[in-house]
């Protein structure tokens, strides 16, 4: 998983990418099912894709008691050993019967008519069609449907074939209502929608033959000219009062949509769970210091900084509490690096701190204060073999100013950096140049 995408990685270590969502997906909400699926768990529910043609064959969106589908930050998604899918959400441990939604998959909502109320009007009906004189008349069109799971979840759309060819908007309301409809002949179409079946058949519930009048009263000339003329001057006040007050909604609307999206900005650039830089924003981040190195010729450096033995930490005392030992960290880590310096949360319980302008030598100070302030905050760990409390590894480094630096060279060798310090003990940071264990 890479953020938005499930990419493929066969035996011949080449990649394809198999399926993309407008969702971040996490990295470990995955699991591989049988005949060739592949079941992703994100924010909105779970999606299952086709492993060789990357084809989406099915989305839910709503299940037996889940309100939100907020996973837990570890391995949160497995098959049990009944072909279940189980679940680990924040709000608890949810099971989906692949069976059930099998069952649930082929029952697509349908609708009913329910009843038609005229109002102004004396329409004859024969043979199914509704029949109409045109005038000042209005009709209300109630539907129905009765669908097997959570019916308060459903939806309904409109179109009035012969006056509106397209869908309106969903809507919840199982009714709708048309005034004084021009002569014509129109057909009413309605779908029903739930959030495992999607929409259902679109079905035909009436239809109206609205007609001319035959007479139709005359007006003078003068008396209608009269007419229209004090009617238009009074529409004409009535325009210029809307429009000042449209002039002033319409600034109101668009400071509200200006900080609106000020505010959207900040969300899709911040991780969720510990308020720090998200990795779409390290991401942007780092390719920019990167073409600033290689114009200024100042070194960049990189911190990979990694929880010691976090897994045993949310075994032992639940994911619950290793949400807020990460929140913590996040606290702790951002105090030490200051307020000029990047720090984002790389994935899961890695982290990973920005050094523009900074040499080896000070990007390894800047590590040693950051593992140090993570130690002396004395957070129980009494499931960890390093020490009693929580502790962090870090590998440093550092680039010169070339134009052949890439994101994916610096992270690569502070990765290995990390690698090297956890394999020597932990708890220490280590640089290609020199390593620093505990003082």
């Amino acid at each position: 998983m890479q953020d938005n995408r499930a990419v493929i990685l066969d035996r011949e270590r080449e990649s394809r990418i198999l399926a993309t969502s407008d969702e971040g997906l996490m990295g470990w909400t995955a699991a591989f099912g049988e005949s060739g699926s592949l079941w992703v768990g994100g924010s909105s529910g779970l999606t299952e894709y086709d492993v060789r043609s990357g084809e989406l064959r099915r989305r839910v969106t709503l299940w037996m008691g889940t309100e939100g589908w907020e996973f837990t930050t570890s391995r949160s998604l497995c098959f049990d050993d009944d072909g279940r899918l189980l679940c680990g959400l924040n709000s608890g441990l949810t099971i989906v019967d692949l069976d059930a939604l099998d069952v649930l998959a082929a029952a697509q909502p349908t609708v009913q008519l329910c009843s038609l109320a005229w109002f102004n009007a004396q329409p004859t009906n024969r043979d199914g069609v509704w029949t109409v004189r045109e005038g000042r008349w209005s009709v209300e069109v109630r539907v129905s449907s009765t669908w097997a799971h959570r019916e308060a979840t459903r939806l309904f759309r409109y179109r009035l074939l012969g006056f509106e060819p397209t869908w309106s908007e969903p809507t919840a309301t199982p009714h709708v209502q048309f005034t004084s409809l021009p002569p014509g002949i129109y057909n009413l179409e309605v779908q029903a929608h739930s959030g495992i079946t999607g929409w259902g058949p679109s079905q035909s519930v009436a239809t109206f033959d609205v007609v001319r009048t035959r007479s139709i009263r005359q007006l003078s000339r003068r008396r209608r000219a009269s007419r229209v003329l004090r009617r238009l001057t009074g529409e004409n006040h009535e325009l210029e009062q809307r429009v000042r007050e449209r002039t002033i909604e319409l600034r109101t609307t668009r400071d509200q949509l200006e900080s609106t999206n000020e505010e959207l900005a900040t969300l899709a650039r911040t991780d969720p769970l510990t308020n720090l830089a998200n990795r779409r924003r390290f991401d942007g981040a780092l390719a920019e210091a990167l073409q600033q190195a290689s114009e200024t010729g100042m070194p960049l450096s990189l911190l990979m900084v990694d929880i010691d033995e976090f897994k045993a930490y949310n075994d032992h005392v639940g994911h619950l509490a290793g949400d807020e030992c990460l929140r913590e960290i996040a606290r702790i880590m951002a105090a030490a690096v200051g307020g000029d310096h990047l720090l984002a949360r790389y994935g899961g319980e890695e982290f990973a701190v920005l050094l523009p302008n900074v040499d080896a030598t000070n990007a390894m100070h800047v590590a040693q204060r950051v593992r140090a302030s993570v130690f002396a905050s004395e957070l129980a760990h009494h499931h960890s073999e390093t020490a009693n409390v929580v502790t962090v590894s870090i590998g440093v480094a550092t680039t010169a100013a070339t134009h052949d630096a890439t994101a994916d060279g610096l992270i690569g060798t502070a990765d290995r950096a990390l690698y090297k310090a956890k394999h020597i003990g932990r708890n220490r940071c280590h640089a290609a140049v020199a390593e620093t264990g505990l003082r």
